[in-house]
Parts: C-alpha cells; sequence; structure tokens
C-alpha cells in the first residue's frame, strides 16, 4: 500500500546493522496540519542511501508503503520508505478552464 506525506525532519538516526547484513536508518519527520505528528519512517538497505542529500531542518516528500508482519505473536507495522524528495509546492495555476468558467458564469451581464 503506497503513500506519501509532507513534512519537515526532525531526526535521523544512525545506521543499525543487523544479521545477513540488514541495515536500517530510521528518520523522524513531523507532518504539518493543525496537531503536528511526528512520523517515524524506515530506510532498509539499498534505501538508506536516499538520505544522503537531506538534513534535520528540510521539507520533504515521502513516498513509502505501510508494512506489516506477525512476530512472537505480535503485529509489527513499519513505513517503509521508496522514494523521498525535498518538497516544492504546487502553484495555483490561473489557466484552469473551468476556473474562468465558473468567474463569467457570475457576471450580471
Amino acid at each position: 500500500m503506497s503513500q506519501k506525506t509532507t513534512g519537515i525532519i526532525k531526526k535521523i538516526s544512525q545506521e543499525q546493522t543487523f544479521k545477513n547484513n540488514f541495515r536500517k536508518v530510521q528518520m523522524i519527520v513531523e507532518i504539518d496540519g493543525k496537531y503536528p505528528q511526528p512520523i517515524q519512517f524506515d530506510f532498509v538497505n539499498d534505501k538508506i542511501d536516499l538520505l544522503q542529500s537531506y538534513n534535520v531542518g528540510d521539507k520533504v516528500e515521502v513516498d513509502y508503503n505501510l508494512r506489516g508482519k506477525e512476530w512472537n505473536d505480535k503485529v509489527i507495522n513499519s513505513l517503509a520508505v521508496w522514494k523521498l524528495s525535498h518538497y516544492v509546492p504546487q502553484e495555483v495555476s490561473d489557466q484552469n478552464p473551468d476556473r474562468k468558467q465558473q468567474e463569467t458564469a457570475d457576471l450580471p451581464f
């Protein structure tokens, strides 16, 4: 299940190495909104390289997959990042034909 969100990087952990050369780095991003939320994302193995040009304080757009697995009679969820980019706000275009049609339809003549 692929999802996308934006926010500001608050923390990037040190790389951890586990059995079979499995590597992981965790990043905490504060999600914008009325009640900002700190969300932890996981970068595993080759995806760790995505973090090379990012620092704490950068506003980013995160594409991730929701992952889950059972372990010792518990379910563990993680947000596995597959794409990371600097956030660039989209400009609102006045060249939307539907918007112009609505504006002219309100004219009294």
